[in-house]
């Protein structure tokens, strides 16, 4: 990929994997049932676009990919990780869909087993970013009387806003688009107390 990189093909590799990155998280973004080619040839016309993902240079320490075993588990992640977790969430959603336009906060309200709560005391601006959110966002984490905003992120999250579209769901706060290595790209560093991942 270095080769690839060096020379004078108009695309680099991190344009070109994270633009098969969108292209596979547009095939899986359909309805449970329908096929991923039929999703792709529903969907509008793709355009290529400039990469978000730039930690992706082989060689440089502060890349998080950088060696030919990090790419690879990249690849894996595109062609196996996107389509399984887009196939769970489309069966569990489109399961437990009841007609309403979102979830009972009792099912929303399940996202962490730990007691965050301990970790804000005393805050009084407090900030939480619920990073790999999935599509069940929670909009706020009770702390006793006093309701912390909760910041939702997910790789898939653009996914996750065509599921809400075909089932009719609204979510009181949609997650925002960002793959987990890329927090400090998409978030100001330091700016939130606690990261819950």
């Amino acid at each position: 990929w270095d080769c690839l990189d060096a020379s004078s093909w108009p695309f680099s590799v991190a344009e070109i994997l994270d633009n098969f990155r969108l292209m596979q998280q547009e095939a899986v973004a359909c309805q449970w049932g329908m096929s991923n080619a039929n999703c792709m040839t529903r969907s509008h016309a793709w355009v290529w676009s400039p990469p978000t993902t730039t930690g992706i240079q082989k060689g440089v320490r502060s890349a998080w990919i950088n060696t030919d075993v990090s790419l690879s588990a990249f690849l894996r992640w595109i062609n196996n990780g996107v389509p399984e977790e887009a196939e769970y969430w489309k069966g569990w959603l489109n399961l437990n869909a009841d007609g309403t336009h979102w979830f009972a906060d009792n099912v929303t309200s399940k996202w962490t087993d730990g007691d965050l709560c301990r970790f804000m005391k005393g805050l009084r601006t407090p900030r939480l970013l619920n990073a790999g959110s999935g599509p069940l966002v929670p909009q706020y984490l009770g702390c006793g009387k006093k309701k912390i905003p909760v910041v939702n992120t997910d790789a898939l999250a653009q996914v996750y806003w065509h599921l809400y579209d075909g089932l009719g769901l609204v979510p009181p706060v949609f997650p925002s688009q960002c793959l987990l290595e890329q927090l400090s790209s998409c978030f100001p560093q330091h700016y939130f107390h606690l990261v819950h991942a």
